[in-house]
C-alpha cells in the first residue's frame, strides 16, 4: 500500500509500530498488514517458522496441517507429466517408435502385471509409485519422480494411460520382432502417453459450472467411474443374492423370471461354469500372476471343451482384441473410451496362455451387469425373434429383482419385522395414495418419528456417451432422466405431508423434515459437480421444493450396505447421517466419502453379505474342482 505526500508523518509512527526492523530493500512509505493467525519476529514483517498446533474433536493436540477437515479436492489425485518428470515433454514420435519395437504381448503382459501390482489388495498407492519410480528412472530423475511423489496428491502408475498405452500397441506393435531389432523402450512409450492423455485444447468454458458440466465435468465424472473401487465381496454377495436365489425365490411373480436358466438356454454355456472360471483367473491374477498358462486349467475336472466354453464368454484371441480395439478408437476418438477392455478382460495368446488385463475389470464382467448383455448379444446373434423378446423380459426381471434386492437392505438398515412398522414400500404406500389422480408413487418411505426419509431405487445407468465424456447434451440428458425419476420421491413426499395418517394410521403431529434419496444400483458418479447439477436440475423442474424438504442425496447399494453395517455395530442410523451430511466438508461428495473420509468410520462387512459371498465362493469352488454339488440353488 503506497501513502499520499499528506500521510507520510503518521506513516513513520505506524512503521515504528508495525515494521520497525523490515529488511532492507523495502520502501519507506510501505505498511505491511499481517496475515491472521500468524505469528512474526517482533517489530517485522519475517514470519516466525513454529510449528502450529490445534485440539481436534478427540481432545488430541496434533500439527495444524493434520487438523485441517477434508475437502472434495483431497479426494483427487494428478499424475506427474513427462514435462515434470524430464523437464521436457516427450513428443509422440518416440511413442511410435517405441511400440513399434515392443511386440504387443510385452505391452499387455508388462501392463497387466503393473495393474495386478496396483489392484493387489491392501497394496498402498504411495508404495507402489515409489516402486516403480524406482525400478523405471537413473538419476537424478529417480530422485526428481520420488520428491514430486513426496506429494500425497501427486501419482506416477496412472490405470487409464496404461489402457491408452495398450490401446497405441494394437496399431503400432506387431506379434514378434524380426531379428537384429533392438527392443523399445516400454518406460519411455508409457511417459508419452502420459504426456498426451488428457492434452486437448482450452475448451474456453467458464468454471462456474451451471446446469452442464462443461470439459471439466465431463472429465469428473469419467474419471470417477473409470477409477471407482470395486469391493469383490459386496459385488459377489449382490450377484449370488439377485441372479441366483431371489429369481428362483420369487419367480411368478410380475416381471420375474429365472436369471440362471434364461443365461444358460439363450448363451448356451451354464451360467456358473462362466462363473467359476472366471473367479479361477481372478484368484491367481490377484495374487500378482496376470500371465496364467494352460497348465492351470489342467486342476479342473472339466474336459477342454467345457473350459473353451466358459472362458470364450469373456475373453477373446489377441488378433480379436486387436481389431476391436481398432474398430473402437476409430469410430469415436476419445480418452476414456474402453469398451473392449471391459467386455474382454481376458486375452488369449497364441501359445495357449491367457492375460487377464486388470482384475478390476473381471470381476465386475462376470458378477456385475454385464451377464444380462451376453443374454442380448447372444438372442441377437440367434436371429430369434422370441429370443429377443425373451431377453428383453430377462432384463427387465433383473430391473425388478436390484430393486427388491434394494428393498432387502432398507429392511436389513431399519430392522423390518421388529416392533411398529417403520419401512413402507410401494406396497403400502399404493394401499393409501394410489388411487389419487395425478399421484407417483416412491419404492420406499421411512418413518423416523420426526422425519421421513422417501426412497426411490432405480436400474438407470449413464450412458455411453456421459461416461466417456463426449458431450455437454449426454450429461444433461441423464441428468434430466435422473430428475425424472425425483418426481415419484416429489409426489410421495406431498401426499404423506398431506395425509400421514393413511399410510401410519397414527395422527401425523408436529411438522416433519423429509429427506429425499435416490438409490442408483449400478452406481453414479457423486462428486461436487454432478450432484449439483443434478440438484438444479431436480429444482428447475419445480420437484423437491420447501424448507421441510432436505437437499437430494444419491447413493448406492454399498453405499446401503456400509450404512447396514453401522447399524449392526450401534454407529449413526441412516437419518443421522443424511442429517450430519447437510453440515459436513464433504456435502457434496459421495455418502462413502463422508462415512469413510470425513466421519472416518470403517465397519466391518455384515454378516449377510459375507455368508453370500463365502457361500458362492465355497460351491463356485466344489464346482471347479470336484464334488459337483446336486443341489446348486442354495448354496
Amino acid at each position: 500500500m503506497y501513502l499520499s505526500e499528506g500521510d507520510k508523518a503518521r506513516a513513520v509512527d505506524l512503521r515504528r509500530l508495525v515494521t520497525g526492523r523490515v529488511p532492507s530493500g523495502i520502501p519507506e512509505n510501505f505498511i505491511f498488514t499481517p496475515q491472521e493467525n500468524e505469528t512474526y519476529f517482533a517489530g517485522t514483517a519475517i514470519k516466525a517458522l513454529n510449528a502450529k498446533w490445534k485440539v481436534i474433536e478427540s481432545g488430541l493436540i496434533v500439527p495444524d496441517h493434520l487438523a485441517q477437515p477434508a475437502a472434495p479436492i483431497d479426494q483427487i489425485s494428478v499424475y506427474l507429466t513427462s514435462d515434470e518428470i524430464f523437464g521436457f515433454p516427450v513428443p509422440q514420435s518416440l511413442l511410435i517408435e517405441n511400440l513399434r519395437n515392443i511386440t504387443a504381448e510385452a505391452v499387455l503382459r508388462t501392463s497387466s502385471a503393473i495393474l495386478a501390482d496396483y489392484r493387489h489388495p491392501g497394496a498402498v498407492r504411495a508404495e507402489i509409485d515409489k516402486k516403480y519410480a524406482a525400478m523405471w528412472f537413473t538419476s537424478p530423475t529417480k530422485e526428481r519422480v520420488l520428491n514430486l511423489l513426496r506429494e500425497p496428491s501427486r501419482s506416477l502408475v496412472v490405470p487409464q494411460v496404461l489402457y491408452t498405452l495398450v490401446c497405441h500397441s494394437m496399431r503400432l506393435s506387431g506379434d514378434s520382432l524380426l531379428p537384429g531389432v533392438v527392443a523399445g523402450n516400454f518406460v519411455v512409450a508409457l511417459m508419452a502417453a502420459q504426456q498426451e492423455f488428457g492434452d486437448r485444447p482450452e475448451s474456453g468454458d467458464e468454471h462456474v459450472v451451471t446446469m452442464k458440466p462443461g470439459l471439466l465435468g465431463r472429465e469428473m465424472i469419467s474419471n470417477q467411474i473409470f477409477n471407482s473401487v470395486i469391493d469383490e465381496a459386496h459385488l459377489m454377495a449382490r450377484f449370488a443374492r439377485i441372479w441366483l436365489q431371489l429369481s428362483i425365490e420369487l419367480e411368478g411373480e410380475p416381471e420375474i423370471e429365472d436369471l440362471e436358466k434364461g443365461y444358460s438356454e439363450i448363451v448356451g454355456v451354464p451360467l456358473r461354469d462362466v462363473l467359476a472360471v472366471g473367479l479361477i483367473l481372478f484368484s491367481v491374477a490377484v495374487n500378482g500372476q496376470s500371465m496364467i498358462g494352460p497348465e492351470y486349467f489342467s486342476k479342473l475336472t472339466w474336459d477342454k471343451d467345457r473350459q473353451e466354453r466358459a472362458l470364450s464368454v469373456f475373453s477373446v484371441e489377441l488378433y480379436e482384441f486387436r481389431a476391436a480395439v481398432l474398430a473402437e478408437r476409430k469410430a469415436e476418438q476419445v480418452d476414456w473410451r474402453f469398451d473392449t477392455f471391459g467386455r474382454f478382460p481376458v486375452v488369449r495368446m497364441w501359445h495357449g496362455g491367457s492375460i487377464v488385463l486388470d482384475i478390476a475389470l473381471l470381476l465386475p464382467r462376470i458378477f456385475g451387469w454385464l451377464p444380462i448383455f451376453d443374454i442380448e448379444f447372444a438372442a441377437k446373434a440367434s436371429g430369434s425373434r422370441e429370443k429377443c423378446k425373451r431377453a428383453e423380459r430377462l432384463k427387465q426381471s433383473l430391473r425388478r429383482l436390484s430393486e427388491k434386492y434394494c428393498a432387502e437392505v432398507i429392511d436389513s438398515i431399519v430392522g423390518a419385522g421388529s416392533g411398529q412398522r417403520r419401512v413402507y414400500h410401494d406396497e403400502q404406500l399404493k394401499a393409501a395414495y394410489g388411487n389419487r389422480d395425478g399421484v407417483r408413487i416412491a419404492d420406499a418411505a421411512i418413518d423416523y418419528g420426526d422425519s421421513w426419509i422417501v426412497i426411490e431405487a432405480t436400474t438407470t445407468q449413464l450412458k455411453r456417451d456421459s461416461v466417456f465424456g463426449i458431450s455437454d447434451d449426454s450429461v444433461v440428458e441423464d441428468l434430466v432422466k435422473l430428475a425424472g425419476e425425483a418426481e415419484q420421491v416429489d409426489s410421495s413426499i406431498n401426499s404423506i405431508r398431506d395425509n400421514e395418517t393413511a399410510l401410519t394410521g397414527y395422527p401425523s403431529g408436529a411438522k416433519k423434515k423429509f429427506f429425499p434419496v435416490l438409490v442408483l444400483t449400478e452406481g453414479f458418479p457423486v462428486n461436487p459437480i454432478s450432484l449439483t447439477l443434478l440438484r438444479e436440475h431436480v429444482e428447475d423442474a419445480g420437484l423437491l421444493q420447501g424448507d421441510d424438504v432436505a437437499p437430494l442425496e444419491v447413493v448406492d447399494i454399498v453405499e446401503l450396505e456400509i450404512v447396514e453395517s453401522l447399524q449392526r455395530e450401534g454407529g449413526p442410523s441412516l437419518i443421522k447421517l443424511l442429517e450430519l451430511k447437510q453440515s459436513a466438508e464433504l456435502w457434496r461428495c459421495s455418502l462413502r466419502d463422508f462415512i469413510l473420509v470425513e466421519l472416518k468410520l470403517f465397519p466391518r462387512r455384515p454378516d449377510r453379505i459375507d455368508k453370500l459371498w463365502h457361500g458362492l465362493t465355497d460351491e463356485l469352488a466344489r464346482r471347479m474342482f470336484g464334488d459337483e454339488v446336486v443341489d446348486q440353488r442354495g448354496f
